[in-house]
């Protein structure tokens, strides 16, 4: 089981990074945390993590190239999936 969880400025569903921190800490762990960026800098999803976000796996949903993936996924230690 996934929980999706948008990060997304301008997202009719966007979360604060400390209302993400505060979600995903309540999750079960049979329950995977999905953090939802588009376009995002690196440091703004490390800033995240660092506040407390208990993400499993990063989600873009943006214009990101193969390049940025591959940045991401290295500098995060996390699975990226593009959609």
């Amino acid at each position: 089981t996934m929980a999706g969880f948008d990060f997304r400025e301008g997202s009719a569903r966007v979360i604060t990074p400390p209302q993400g921190a505060l979600l995903t800490n309540k999750t079960t762990t049979t329950v995977k945390t999905v953090g939802i960026f588009a376009d995002p800098k690196p440091a703004a999803i490390e800033r995240i993590i660092a506040g407390g976000a208990d993400l499993d796996m990063i989600q873009l949903a943006g214009a990101e190239t193969p390049a940025d993936i591959q940045s991401l996924r290295a500098q995060c230690g996390l699975p990226v999936i593009k959609t």
